[in-house]
């Protein structure tokens, strides 16, 4: 399970545990309009030969659908080889390579609460129905009750929040579906 990453400077840990002791279980949803670039993402033909050199599977680093974290699990390998004359001077040259963030991207977080029976009552039917413009607008107005609010005047990240908002109620849109 991938560990949660807040990007929003509209959630904070605080926050969420507020937002739980009022709505009991709630979920941090991102809408992803750019994904930000590291500076592993970046690599230089110099920083390529020089970890493969060094032995680390550079594969690994460049595939970006893994979390970062995993992203990064091969670089750890240069610590254990720290003391090892014969590598000091190619660990000094991609000793850079963090995982830092050079360009933010766009990215939104909202906290959305678990539906009750009344809401899913509410909302399965517009799903179903493909009324989609009203299952998002009550979607939005009663799941989402924190985060960057203000974004969701924007369309993509409306969309991407009403994507993952509609995901949330599948289970129940299935198992009814099998009925």
């Amino acid at each position: 399970m991938k560990k949660l990453v807040l990007v929003s400077k509209n959630i904070t840990p605080e926050i969420i545990e507020q937002m739980k002791v009022k709505y009991g279980k709630i979920k941090v949803i991102t809408v992803v309009v750019e994904e930000p670039i590291y500076d592993i993402d970046k690599l230089t033909f110099d920083d390529l030969i020089n970890l493969k050199k060094l032995g680390i599977d550079i594969s690994v680093i460049r595939q970006k659908d893994l979390s970062l974290e995993e992203r990064l699990k091969p670089l750890e390998k240069l610590v254990e080889m720290k003391d090892d004359k014969d590598c000091f001077e190619l660990i000094k040259k991609v000793n850079h390579l963090s995982g830092k963030v050079i360009e933010e991207g766009e990215q939104y977080q909202f906290i959305v609460k678990r539906p009750d029976r009344g809401l899913i009552k509410m909302l399965l039917p517009l799903a179903q129905g493909g009324k989609i413009d009203d299952f998002a607008d009550k979607a939005v107005k009663n799941l989402i009750v924190g985060g960057d609010q203000e974004a969701l005047e924007d369309g993509i990240v409306f969309m991407g929040a009403v994507s993952q908002l509609k995901e949330m109620i599948a289970p129940a849109q299935a198992f009814l579906s099998k009925a």
